[in-house]
């Protein structure tokens, strides 16, 4: 195997690619693959609490989000990861104090200035009571209350990451990537996933679409211009480079379980010329809503797990 240090990033030049690829020698360089984790060993059970992902899951959906309650009957809508994020950083407050008002739901970097977290503590006016006003039988939240406070205060200040890990330093959030899914050239199916999220591509297709979900608040045209994908998954400097076509709608699902328009697609021929068989190729896409420097995503700060889930690798 040769390393992609050695290979240049070409677009479309897939015959030279597949030679460089498969020349063979006796003086081979290190084999690039060595030092990277085996992303079949990776478990979402490493998220840490102080994530917006961490929180959903052991704040937010189990204790917020019940029947009649943040339910989406009213804001914050705690339903789902996405729904939390939107309505909590810069959104403007309902119930507030009447002296000294607070300006925001979750203010990055400024936990003690951010009603979410005052609402879990006191009753801000003496009627509306300390949040949550109820639990289900099976929450844990009494048992573990200190900890989750400290889990959402230390998530605050450290900027109210997204879920790939940048802070929110304006209330013009960044693009979000929310799905990636890989078909045969044509075909409407996707491939399945194997358990440690990557996707698994049957290496005798002729041609692969691989195809992506973004998501934008700023009212400004996205522009996705390219995919990156590399053998590494925290070292894309020497990545394959594609660029992206905007193909109109497919509808697969998402990240988050929900069913999304994917409107962004890149088609490569001959994936087993171009990919060795049963390595992980992770995928980073570009974006840039007008509004914010343009964003990789995931980016370098993003968690293992969201990682592999924009990945895949060809098999038999």
């Amino acid at each position: 195997m040769i390393s992609l240090r050695n290979i240049p990033v070409v677009l479309g030049c897939f015959s030279i690619l597949c030679t460089l690829i498969y020349c063979q020698g006796d003086n081979l360089p290190p084999n690039p693959y060595d030092d990277i984790e085996n992303p079949d060993g990776l478990s979402t059970d490493s998220i840490p609490l102080a994530s917006i992902e961490g929180l959903q899951a052991k704040v937010f959906g189990p204790t917020c989000a019940n029947s009649g309650c943040h339910d989406g009957t009213f804001e914050p809508d705690f339903r789902t990861l996405e729904s939390s994020y939107n309505s909590l950083v810069y959104q403007p407050i309902i119930k507030n104090y009447v002296n000294n008002p607070l300006s925001y739901r979750a203010l990055p970097f400024d936990a003690s200035n951010s009603m979410i977290l005052r609402r879990l503590q006191e009753d801000i006016d003496g009627i509306s009571g300390i949040m949550p006003l109820a639990t289900e039988p099976d929450s844990d939240w009494e048992s573990n209350k200190d900890e989750y406070l400290q889990g959402l205060e230390d998530w605050i200040n450290q900027g109210c990451p997204d879920i790939f890990g940048n802070p929110s330093t304006s209330p013009d959030f960044l693009p979000q990537l929310k799905g990636f899914q890989i078909t045969a050239s044509g075909s409407s199916t996707p491939f399945p996933r194997a358990e440690n999220y990557a996707i698994l591509a049957p290496s005798a297709t002729q041609s692969i679409d691989l195809w992506f979900s973004l998501s934008d608040a700023s009212a400004n045209p996205l522009n996705v211009d390219s995919l990156y994908l590399s053998y590494s998954r925290d070292d894309f400097s020497n990545a394959f480079g594609y660029a992206i076509q905007n193909a109109g709608s497919a509808t697969f699902e998402d990240y988050y379980g929900n069913s999304s328009s994917y409107s962004y697609k890149v088609t490569i021929p001959n994936p087993d010329q171009l990919f060795v068989e049963n390595v992980f190729v992770f995928a980073q896409v570009r974006a840039n809503d007008g509004i914010n420097p343009a964003v990789l995503l995931p980016g370098p700060v993003t968690l293992p797990h969201v990682k592999n889930y924009y990945s895949f690798r060809c098999v038999n």
